[in-house]
């Protein structure tokens, strides 16, 4: 099909301007308690402002390698808690895991 590109699941589709405002929501949602929140919203703001003047093919390379470790991240948290629920999946999954690692695949 012509103008159809295949759906690449690694590559970060978001913009440098999606990113900033995706912070601004951030520095928004945090706002509702400045007192608590006061420092996280000055590294975010530091971290917004390094991105504005970053290019934006540095900024996706960025946020796409933290998106896999956070990804990476979820899925373990997700297994760890269903390893201590006794989940059977979790149990199998793990076995999984332990066979690739030893056997080097």
């Amino acid at each position: 099909m012509i103008g159809v590109t295949k759906y690449d699941p690694d590559e970060l589709a978001l913009t440098k301007k999606d990113v900033l405002e995706i912070m601004d929501a951030v520095k928004i949602f945090w706002s509702k308690n400045k007192s608590e929140n006061w420092f996280y919203i000055s590294v975010l703001q530091s971290m917004k402002a390094m991105a504005v003047v970053t290019p934006e093919h540095v900024v996706k390379k960025i946020w796409n390698t933290m998106l896999k470790f956070i990804f990476r991240i979820q899925y373990e948290n997700a297994l760890q808690h269903a390893m201590k629920n006794k989940e059977t999946w979790a149990d199998t999954l793990s076995r999984i895991k332990q066979k690739i690692a030893e056997d080097g695949i």
